[in-house]
C-alpha cells in the first residue's frame, strides 16, 4: 500500500505523533461519552459503523468502535483514516471499489466490505491531525450537507473531550513533578522514549523524544529500560534502581519506576530520581539526627513507636517495657496488641487496620494490662509518614498514659451524680415535711374520734367485742402513723431521739402491724432471736423504718415470683422468710432477713443501694438507700449478703450501747 506522501516527511510526522502521545489516550479503556458520540454519528449518517480512530506510527486504534466489535485496531498501511489525516477537511468516498487507493484494500475485499467511507479529521489546537471521526457502510452512498455539518460538529466534540482528558493527565503530571525536587521523566513503556521531562541533570524539555537509554545506564539487565513496561505492571513498582549518567559517571541517581495510570496496560512509566549523596558531611548529619531522635524517644514518658507500611511494628522505646512488663521483641509485628485489654482489643485492631489501609491518622483511647494485671489507660496517636517520593512508608506515634485523667473524669461524673441525687433528696425532704404537716392533723383527729367511739362502745352492752377490738386497732395504727410522721419530720430536720430498747420487741410489734400483709402473701415467717440479746441505743422509729422496708421488700419478692395460690398449705411450705437476730464478738447486734422469693440478679445487686434506682413500676428507689443511711448514721453497716436465684439475704449491724434518752441535733 502507498502511504500519503505527507506522512513520509519525518519531522512533521514526528511532531504529529508527539501531539498524539501528549493526549495519553492510546490503549485506554472504552468510555461512555465517546461511545455516545459514535452511536449518534452512525444514527445521523445512517451507517452501521462509526469509529473514533487515532492514528499512531504503525496502526489506527479505535477509542470507540460502534458496529465493529471484532477489533480495536488495524494496521496503519490499510487504514482509510491514514489518508484522511493528511488534511483538515472531510474525506468522503462514495464507492471504495472505484477508488484506485482502496480498490484492492483487504477492508474492501473482505470484512467489513467497505464501500462508503466519510472521515472528519480530529485536529488539535496546535493544528495536528491525530485521527478521525468516521462513518462506514457496506453500501454505496453519500452524505447530504446537513449530515456533513453534523459530523464535523461531533468531531469537534470528540476533540473537546480529548483536550479535557489531556488537561487532567497533565495536571496530575504537574502535581507529581511539582511535589519533588528530583529528576522526573515520563517514558513510553515499549520503547523507553522520553515523553515528558523535568530534569535538573539534562536540559529539561530538550530531552523529549530522546531515548532514556541514551541518557542513563542502569545496574540491572541490559534490556531493562527498553522493556520497562514488562517489568513495571499494574501491581508493582521498581525501587532502588541505580542510574549512572552516560558521559558523567560521577552523577548517579536512585530511581523509582511506576505506571502513571496503573490500570492501563500501556500506560506511560514515570521515573522519579533522587541524588545519591556520597558527601561524608551529609551522612554524618543524618546519623546525628537519627541519634538525637533515638535519645528523645528513649527519654519520652510516653511509648514511642514506628511501623512499616503494612502496620507492623518496627521500633518501640523503653517505656513500652515499663508500662506493659513485656520485652521489646514481643512488640514487633502485631505484638503491640498482646497487652491490650480483652474488651478493647477488637476495636483497637480494627481502628489501626483502617488507618494503615487509608494511610491516615490514628487516635484511640484504650487500656493496656501489664504482666501483673495492672490496668493503664492510654491515648494512642499516630501520623502517617511518606518517603521522598510521596509513597506511604508507615506510621510514627505515641501511647500516652491518661489513667489519671480518666479517673478524674469518673470522679467528676460520680460527684455530679451525687450532687444531682442530693438535690432530689432535698426536694423530697421539703415535700415530705409539707405532707407530714398536712397529715398530722387528720391523724390526730382520727385518733381522738376513735377513742371517743371506743369509750362509748365500752359503756354499751349492744356492741360485740370484735367491733371494740377493731376500733382499738384503728387507734393503735393511727397513733403509730402519727408517731412515724413526727419522726420523719425530725429526720428531715436531722434530729433524732435515741433510747434504749430491745430489737426483739420492735420485730414482734412490726410483725403484728404487718400481719395482714404477711397473711395475704401466704408467707411462713420464722423469727430466731438470741434470748440474751442486749438492748441497743438508737432512734427506735428509724430502726423500725429499716426493718419494715426489708420485710416489705421480701414480701414483694414473692409476688414477683408469681406462684400465688389459694392453697395456703402448699404456699406456706414454699414461701419462707427467716429473721435472725444475734450479737457478735465486736459488740454489735446483727439483724439478718432471708427469703426464698424471686431473688436479685447480679447486675441489680450492684445497684440496690443507689438512690433512685428501682425496678418497681411505682416507688422512688429510696427505700434501701435511706435504710442504709439510717444504719450508718447509728454507727452500723448494711449490705446485701447474697442474691442467688430464689434466695435473697440482707443484713445490718448496730452497735450495742448504753445511755439515757437524749435529743441529738446535727
Amino acid at each position: 500500500m502507498n502511504l500519503p506522501h505527507l506522512l513520509q516527511a519525518g519531522s512533521q510526522e514526528q511532531a504529529r505523533l508527539d501531539a498524539l502521545t501528549e493526549y495519553f489516550v492510546l490503549d485506554t479503556p472504552q468510555e461512555a461519552e465517546f461511545d455516545m458520540i459514535t452511536q449518534l454519528a452512525a444514527s445521523l449518517c445512517g451507517t452501521p459503523i462509526a469509529l473514533i480512530s487515532l492514528v499512531d506510527a504503525s496502526r489506527q486504534w479505535f477509542k470507540s468502535h460502534h458496529g465493529l466489535e471484532s477489533t480495536r485496531s488495524t494496521s496503519r498501511d490499510i487504514a482509510f483514516c491514514g489518508h484522511a489525516i493528511t488534511g483538515h477537511d472531510l474525506m468522503e468516498i462514495e464507492d471504495a471499489t472505484k477508488d484506485p487507493r482502496f480498490e484492492n484494500n483487504p477492508l474492501v475485499l473482505d470484512e467489513p466490505h467497505i464501500r462508503f467511507y466519510a472521515g472528519q479529521p480530529l485536529v488539535s489546537p496546535e493544528g495536528y491531525v491525530i485521527g478521525t471521526l468516521c462513518v462506514i457502510d457496506s453500501q454505496v452512498k453519500s452524505l447530504d450537507e446537513s449530515q456533513r455539518v453534523q459530523l464535523k460538529t461531533l468531531a469537534e466534540l470528540v476533540m473537546s473531550l480529548l483536550d479535557s482528558h489531556k488537561k487532567r493527565v497533565q495536571t496530575q503530571l504537574t502535581s507529581l513533578m511539582g511535589n519533588t525536587a528530583e529528576d522526573v521523566y515520563l517514558i513510553e513503556p515499549h520503547t523507553a522514549n522520553i515523553l515528558y521531562s523535568r530534569s535538573a541533570s539534562q536540559s529539561g524539555q530538550n530531552v523529549i523524544g530522546q531515548n532514556f537509554i541514551d541518557l542513563w545506564s542502569v545496574d540491572v539487565d541490559e534490556d531493562f529500560i527498553a522493556n520497562v513496561g514488562k517489568y513495571v505492571d499494574a501491581e508493582n513498582s521498581l525501587t532502588s534502581i541505580i542510574l549512572t549518567e552516560k558521559g558523567n559517571s560521577a552523577t548517579k541517581r536512585e530511581a523509582i519506576f511506576n505506571r502513571l495510570q496503573p490500570q492501563l496496560a500501556d500506560s506511560p512509566i514515570w521515573v522519579a530520581c533522587r541524588p545519591i549523596c556520597s558527601d561524608p558531611k551529609h551522612n554524618n548529619e543524618l546519623s546525628r539526627l537519627q541519634n538525637e531522635f533515638q535519645l528523645l524517644a528513649e527519654a519520652s514518658p510516653a511509648i514511642v513507636f514506628k511501623t512499616d507500611k503494612n502496620g507492623l511494628n518496627t521500633y518501640v522505646n523503653k517505656r513500652w517495657q515499663d508500662m506493659t512488663g513485656l520485652p521489646y521483641e514481643e512488640c514487633s509485628g502485631h505484638g503491640w496488641a498482646q497487652p491490650v485489654h480483652a474488651d478493647d482489643k477488637a476495636q483497637a485492631f480494627e481502628h489501626w487496620q483502617n488507618a494503615v489501609k487509608n494511610q491516615s491518622k490514628w487516635s484511640l483511647e484504650f487500656r493496656f494490662v501489664n504482666t501483673e494485671g495492672n490496668i493503664t489507660w492510654v491515648l494512642g496517636q499516630a501520623h502517617p509518614i511518606f518517603d521522598r517520593d510521596g509513597k506511604f512508608s508507615g506510621h510514627i506515634g505515641v501511647c500516652t498514659d491518661i489513667s489519671r485523667g480518666v479517673h478524674e473524669q469518673k470522679k467528676l461524673i460520680a460527684q455530679q451524680t451525687k450532687l444531682s441525687q442530693t438535690m432530689r433528696i432535698n426536694y423530697l425532704g421539703e415535700m415530705t415535711t409539707t405532707i407530714a404537716h398536712q397529715l398530722n392533723q387528720p391523724l390526730t383527729a382520727i385518733t381522738n374520734y376513735a377513742e371517743v367511739i371506743s369509750d362509748l362502745l365500752k359503756t354499751s352492752e349492744n356492741f360485740p367485742s370484735q367491733t371494740i377490738s377493731s376500733i382499738e386497732r384503728i387507734i393503735a395504727q393511727a397513733s403509730y402513723a402519727s408517731e412515724v410522721i413526727q419522726h420523719v419530720r425530725r429526720m428531715i430536720k436531722r434530729e433524732t431521739i435515741e433510747s434504749r430498747f430491745l430489737l426483739n420487741d420492735v420485730i414482734q410489734r412490726l410483725l403484728k402491724l404487718l400481719a395482714e400483709d404477711i397473711k395475704a402473701s401466704n408467707v411462713n415467717v420464722h423469727v430466731n432471736v438470741d434470748k440474751n440479746l442486749p438492748a441497743i441505743y438508737a432512734d427506735e422509729i428509724q430502726i423500725e423504718h429499716v426493718i419494715i422496708n426489708l420485710i416489705k421488700n421480701a414480701l414483694e419478692s414473692f409476688e414477683k415470683k408469681g406462684h400465688h395460690s389459694h392453697s395456703k398449705k402448699s404456699n406456706m411450705s414454699e414461701r419462707v422468710m427467716n429473721i435472725d437476730v444475734s450479737s457478735t464478738a465486736e459488740k454489735m447486734i446483727k439483724f439478718q432477713i432471708e427469703d426464698n422469693g424471686v431473688g436479685i440478679d447480679e447486675d441489680t445487686a450492684q445497684k440496690v443501694f443507689t438512690p433512685f434506682f428501682s425496678q418497681k413500676t411505682s416507688g422512688l428507689g429510696l427505700g434501701l438507700p435511706m435504710s442504709q443511711t439510717i444504719v450508718e448514721s447509728h454507727g452500723g453497716r448494711m449490705w446485701l449478703a447474697s442474691s442467688d436465684k430464689g434466695r435473697t439475704c440482707f443484713c445490718f449491724l448496730l452497735p450495742i450501747s448504753t445511755g439515757e434518752e437524749r435529743v441529738v441535733t446535727e
